[in-house]
C-alpha cells in the first residue's frame, strides 16, 4: 500500500495534477512508539507528503515537526492533533500553514498567544469531543492592501468539540467565522480595533462582553441557527453595526447600547434576549425582537442533543458543559403536549464548581408508544435554589410495533407464586437485548435489561418480587416492538 501511495504522488509531480487538500500532513499521536507526550520530541509525529497544493509546491524540509509560524517550503499543511498535548510559547500563524485539526478527544492547550499574522487565511477543525485552549490572548493582525484583503480565521466542528480563549483582540478587517456545527468560548470581552473588523456566527459564540468602538464598519452578524451568549454588555459606538439574522438566539446579561451612528438591527425570526436595558439605535425587523428578559445560565453549554435509540424504546439526552458555577444538579424535563406542559423525568448531579469540560447523558426509557412529538428542556439548579432553563429540544418520536400473545406470564393471576415469564411465538425473537419495565399503578417501577432469554428467566421472578400487591403492567422491548401485559399480583 505504501508503494502505490508513492508511486501516486510522483505521478502527480509529473504530470502536475492538482487535488484539493493539504500538500504535507502532520499528524501528533501519543501511541507512536517511543512518544513522550510532548509537541518537541519527534517520535510523537508523522508527516506525509501526501498532496501537491499548490501545484508545484515545495517541501518545507525534512522535520516532522510542524513549523506553524511558516518557515521555509510553500506547500500547504495540515496539523492534526489526536492526543493531549501543549504548545510552549507564543505562536504566530501563516501560511502555507492552512489547518489546525483536533479529533479523537485530545486537548490541545496553549498557555501563551496566538496571532494570525496580517492577510493570513487559517483554519481551526475541532471534532470528536476535543478541546482547544488558548490561554492567552487570540490576536489578528491588521489587514494590508486593497478593501477586500483581511486576515483570517475560520472555526469549523461537529458540535462535540469547543475552541476557548482568554481574549481576542480584533484588528482593521481581522474576520472571525465560527461554522455551523463549532463552539467558541471567549472568556474576556470581544474588542474591536482600528477598522472593518467582523464576527460571523452560524453556530456558538460565548463572550464576555462585545465592545465595539473607535473606526468604521465593525460587524457582530449572526446566521441559521446561531446562539450567541453575552455574559456583560453590548457596547457600539463610531459608525458600526450588529444584526442579529435567521433563527438565532442571543442572550445577554447586560445592557444592550448603540450610540450615534450605530444601529443593532433583529431581523428574520432572530431573539435578542437581554437583562438589562436597551438604548440607542436599536430595531426589530419582519419577526426579529428584543425581549426583555433574563436567560443568561450559570453553565456553558456548548452541546444539546436528543437522539431514540434503534429499537425506539427510549431516548438519549446529552449534553455537554464547559464550564460550570454554583451548580448543583440538573433536572430534566419532558412534555408530550407541546413547550407549556413540562414534567420532571429525572435529575443529574452537577459538577459544582469547574472550569473542565462535563458531559452528561440521560436516558428517557418511558416513552409514547404511539409515537408524536416529545419535547425535552433541563432546569439546572444552583446550590442556593435559583435556577435557570436551557433551550427546548423537540424530537418526533417513531411508535414502536405492538405485539400481542407473543409473551405469556404465567401464572397470572399470581398468589405467592413466582410467575415465569414465557415466549410463545420462539420465531419472534431471535437475538439481542430486551428491556422489561413492572409498572404499578402508585408509580413503582422495576426495570431491566437483559441479553437473552436465559437471562430473563433468571431475573424476573426476583423484580417481580419487589413489586407491591395490586395491577402491575409488564413491558417487554425487543428490537422495534413491544409487547404489555397485565399482572394481578395478589
Amino acid at each position: 500500500m505504501r508503494e502505490v501511495f508513492k508511486i501516486s504522488c510522483f505521478l502527480l509531480l509529473i504530470f502536475g495534477v492538482g487535488v484539493k487538500g493539504n500538500a504535507q500532513t502532520y499528524t501528533f499521536d501519543l501511541t507512536r512508539p517511543n512518544c513522550n507526550g510532548t509537541w518537541t520530541d519527534a517520535d510523537c509525529w508523522e508527516k506525509l507528503n501526501n498532496i501537491n497544493i499548490p501545484a508545484g509546491c515545495s517541501d518545507v524540509g525534512t522535520s516532522v515537526i510542524p513549523n506553524l509560524s511558516g518557515g521555509t517550503g510553500t506547500c500547504q499543511r495540515l496539523v492534526v492533533i489526536t492526543g493531549n498535548v501543549t504548545y510552549n510559547g507564543t505562536m504566530s500563524l501563516r501560511g502555507p500553514l492552512n489547518e489546525i485539526r483536533v479529533q479523537n478527544g485530545a486537548v490541545f492547550t496553549i498557555p501563551g498567544d496566538i496571532s494570525i499574522l496580517a492577510n493570513q487565511t487559517i483554519n481551526f477543525n475541532l471534532i470528536e469531543n476535543s478541546e482547544l485552549n488558548i490561554n492567552g490572548s487570540l490576536g489578528f493582525e491588521s489587514a494590508s492592501g486593497g478593501p477586500s484583503a483581511a486576515t483570517r480565521l475560520t472555526v469549523k466542528g461537529d458540535s462535540s468539540s469547543y475552541l476557548r480563549i482568554s481574549q481576542l483582540d480584533l484588528r482593521n478587517r481581522g474576520i472571525l467565522t465560527v461554522e455551523a456545527g463549532a463552539n467558541v468560548i471567549n472568556e474576556g470581552p470581544s474588542n474591536y480595533n482600528g477598522n472593518g473588523s467582523r464576527i460571523d456566527v452560524y453556530g456558538f459564540y460565548r463572550t464576555a462582553a462585545v465592545d465595539i468602538q473607535g473606526g468604521p464598519n465593525h460587524q457582530l452578524n449572526s446566521y441559521g441557527n446561531a446562539d450567541i451568549i453575552v455574559d456583560g454588555d453590548v457596547t457600539i459606538a463610531g459608525n458600526s453595526n450588529i444584526s442579529f439574522n435567521g433563527n438565532s438566539e442571543i442572550d445577554v446579561g447586560g445592557n444592550i447600547n448603540a450610540a450615534g451612528s450605530t444601529s443593532i438591527t433583529v431581523s428574520d425570526n432572530a431573539k435578542v434576549y437581554h437583562c438589562g436595558t436597551r438604548e440607542g439605535n436599536t430595531f426589530q425587523v419582519g419577526g426579529g425582537l428584543f425581549i426583555p428578559q433574563c436567560r443568561i445560565l450559570p453553565v456553558d453549554y456548548t452541546h444539546f442533543e436528543v437522539v431514540q435509540s434503534p429499537n425506539r424504546a427510549s431516548t438519549l439526552l446529552k449534553w455537554t458543559t464547559a464550564k460550570e458555577e454554583n451548580n448543583e444538579y440538573f433536572e430534566v424535563e419532558r412534555s408530550l403536549a407541546g413547550i407549556q406542559h413540562f414534567k420532571v423525568i429525572g435529575q443529574v448531579p452537577g459538577m459544582g464548581w469547574t472550569d473542565a469540560s462535563s458531559a452528561y447523558v440521560f436516558e428517557d426509557n418511558s416513552l409514547p408508544l404511539a409515537g408524536g412529538d416529545v419535547y425535552y428542556r433541563l432546569r439546572q439548579v444552583d446550590f442556593d435554589g435559583k435556577y435557570s432553563l436551557s433551550k427546548v429540544l423537540k424530537l418526533r418520536v417513531q411508535g414502536v410495533n405492538s405485539t400481542r400473545g407473543i409473551w405469556r406470564v404465567h401464572p397470572n393471576p399470581v398468589a405467592g407464586e413466582s410467575p415465569k415469564l414465557s415466549l410463545v411465538e420462539a420465531s419472534a425473537y431471535t437475538d439481542g437485548p430486551i428491556q422489561i419495565r413492572l409498572i404499578h399503578v402508585s408509580s413503582v417501577m422495576q426495570k431491566a435489561e437483559l441479553q437473552s432469554i436465559d437471562q430473563l428467566n433468571e431475573s424476573f421472578p426476583s423484580l417481580f418480587a419487589k413489586m407491591p400487591n395490586g395491577l402491575i403492567l409488564l413491558e417487554i422491548s425487543w428490537g422495534t416492538q413491544v409487547e404489555q401485559i397485565k399482572i394481578m399480583k395478589k
